[in-house]
């Protein structure tokens, strides 16, 4: 991740109407992961609301050393801080390392998500 990335996100909390959220893991002074993520405070009547992870990456030098575990980890404090009390967010078909990471962190498959690419107009 790039400091211009950061700005980028940070840029995007300014302006978004939405409540978001930039953590940040460094060593030395150096990103080496980040998770950005949108709060939403009682989505439904009764919902204890949500928290919506946008975008997770830890730096393929630091995979499977703890940090995108501290960063969830943080996500994980925030909400108990707030009282809400789910965490959605999606992964790729294939991406089989994400899959593992969040089963270990304790999450489960919720919804199936399909899209269908449509042919421009010009195809005909």
């Amino acid at each position: 991740m790039s400091e211009r990335q950061v700005a980028d996100y940070e840029a995007m909390m300014a302006s978004a109407d939405e409540d978001a959220h930039l953590f940040i893991a460094e060593d030395d002074g150096t990103i080496i992961g980040f998770v950005f993520f949108l709060a939403e405070d009682e989505v439904l009547e009764d919902d204890p609301g949500q928290v919506y992870v946008q975008d997770i990456a830890v730096t393929s030098d630091h995979r499977r050393m703890g940090v995108g575990a501290a960063l969830m980890g943080k996500v994980r404090r925030f909400m108990a801080g707030r009282g809400l009390g789910r965490i959605d967010l999606q992964v790729l078909v294939g991406n089989d390392e994400a899959l593992a990471f969040y089963r270990a962190l304790g999450f489960e498959t919720a919804y199936l998500g399909l899209k269908a690419v449509l042919p421009s107009p010009t195809d005909d």
